[in-house]
């Protein structure tokens, strides 16, 4: 059931968010159909990359391992959604430090 919390005159209605599905769990989809554009040692790590996947209006799935989680895209953006995650990490490096 929903929370529903009263913030000022509105009223918001807050559902849980559904569990995380891996690529096997969605319907016509399974690993072997993606490609893998990037490692991360979290699912916070793996969801913020994803943010740039969806950016680019495409799907991504957050395939466990043992310790890493791999982010998975369709095979016809492969190319390209490396290329905007090299970007987006090249833009969140913290600055360079000057002597």
């Amino acid at each position: 059931m929903p929370a529903t919390i009263e913030s000022g005159a509105v009223l918001r209605s807050i559902t849980a968010m559904p569990e995380l599905e891996t690529a096997a769990t969605v319907e016509g989809t399974t690993p072997d159909d993606l490609v893998e554009v990037g490692v991360y040692s979290s699912i916070a790590e793996g969801s913020q990359h994803g943010l740039v996947v969806l950016a680019m209006r495409h799907p991504y799935w957050l395939e466990p391992g043992s310790d890493f989680i791999r982010l998975l895209v369709e095979p016809a953006i492969a190319t390209t959604a490396r290329h905007q995650l090299a970007c987006f990490d090249r833009e969140s490096a913290p600055p360079a430090r000057t002597p």
